[in-house]
């Protein structure tokens, strides 16, 4: 629900968790860049945002794989590597999108 390496974190390995163990609202309010909220920083003075960063760093992780059905495009941090991963989605035969997306990367 947090950052994992926080001693108050809360784990979980059920899928069905996903909706209460990351916060979406947080994750998805404006203003948004690609969909998602530029901000990250913490507002001590805010019950809301005073551990919107360590929140913002909830994840799932994937033991064995994902369908790639499920996948809609994959960003890279610039030019150069989209054409690399692009020829790499290309020769598997894959139709995948590949992006270049700088503001992923902070």
């Amino acid at each position: 629900d947090r950052n994992a390496t926080l001693a108050y974190s809360s784990a979980s390995t059920d899928l069905r968790h996903i909706d209460t163990h990351i916060d979406w609202d947080l994750l998805t309010e404006p203003p948004q860049r690609d969909g998602f909220c530029t901000f990250w920083h913490n507002v001590p003075t805010s019950d809301r945002y005073s551990d919107r960063m360590e929140r913002r760093q909830a994840e799932f992780l994937v033991k064995s794989g994902v369908a790639l059905n499920l996948v809609t495009r994959i960003g890279v941090l610039n030019l150069d590597k989209a054409a690399q991963v692009r020829t790499m989605v290309q020769d598997a035969g894959l139709n995948l999108p590949v992006e270049a997306m700088p503001a992923w990367y902070f």
